[in-house]
């Protein structure tokens, strides 16, 4: 991750240089969602869950129908899963778990966007990004509806980036993909824009397993600051 963040900090600074520069803060909602695949495991349920985050946005203005669009955001990635197992007869009817999954990330975006011109303009684009998680958690809870009746509930939270005996992780830390956004830019230096985020690693460490973060965002940002 180092090296592509380097990469893309040389290419802003060079070209910053010689181009307009606007800096800003921004919020984010992200509709968070992923794509699961795991061979042995009993297809679950899942959930989008809509999760906030926040950075600081740098534009720059190449030329009035060119822009580059870089920054350093934190967003979080998460989903719920439900699923429902057969008991064991004579003892237990049911068990159904339910688990929520939530990553931390520092995100570095980079996207080339084609916008118009006038004191409102319109801008759309895409481009790579790169985030490197700084935590992540599950939290599941498992319920047992057992043959007299009675219900036993059980919780559970674990570290995904947490070593094991031989020094290995459930989850990769770096993430990476491809994402396109479009929106506006109003007078008086406010912007928004929807964008869609779309991974390309698989983050899952489980050879039968592929699990990769996908989510569509929601933002809302002040320029702070343009020369």
């Amino acid at each position: 991750m180092k090296k592509v963040v380097t990469v893309m900090i040389g290419l802003v600074t060079t070209v910053s240089s010689f181009a307009q520069l606007s800096i800003g803060v921004q919020g984010t909602g992200n509709l968070s969602d992923a794509s699961i695949e795991a061979s042995d495991f009993f297809s679950p349920a899942k959930k989008v869950r809509v999760m906030p985050g926040a950075g600081i946005v740098a534009d720059i203005k190449v030329n009035p129908s060119l822009m580059l669009r870089t920054g350093l955001n934190y967003q979080q990635q998460g989903i719920t899963l439900k699923a429902t197992f057969p008991g064991v007869p004579g003892e237990i009817n049911e068990i159904s778990t339910e688990a929520k999954l939530n990553l931390h990330y520092i995100q570095v975006p980079l996207n080339v966007l084609f916008t118009t011109k006038g004191a409102t303009s319109f801008f759309v684009g895409g481009g790579p990004y790169v985030s490197f998680a700084v935590s992540g958690k599950t939290k599941s809870e498992t319920t047992y509806k057992y043959t007299d009746g009675s219900v036993e509930t059980e919780k559970e939270e674990s570290d995904l980036f947490e070593k094991d005996e031989d020094g290995n992780t459930s989850f990769k830390r770096t993430d990476f993909g491809l994402g396109a956004i479009a929106g506006v830019k109003l007078p008086g230096g406010l912007f928004a824009n929807v964008g869609y985020q779309y991974s390309l690693a698989n983050l899952s460490k489980d050879d039968n397993a592929k699990y990769r973060n996908r989510g569509l965002q929601l933002t809302i940002g002040y320029y702070l600051f343009s020369r």
